[in-house]
């Protein structure tokens, strides 16, 4: 499945529950998720939590990336 910029910037938008539902569904449909690997993976540590950010898609990964 091909993702236009379009629907990544209206999924983008979404409030976070909706953004969360929505990366469920991808997730249960495609059966993967994405992450940033270099060098060691993407890991923000935000008030003492590690955090380790995912995207249902390769395209998402990198639109918001960008």
């Amino acid at each position: 499945m091909v993702l236009s910029n379009k629907e990544i910037e209206v999924v983008s938008k979404l409030p976070a529950s909706k953004r969360y539902e929505y990366f469920i569904k991808k997730v249960a449909d495609f059966e993967e998720v994405w992450g940033l690997f270099d060098e060691g993976w993407a890991i923000s540590d935000h008030n003492g939590n590690h955090l380790m950010p995912f995207w249902p898609k390769k395209r998402i990964c990198k639109f918001m990336c960008s």
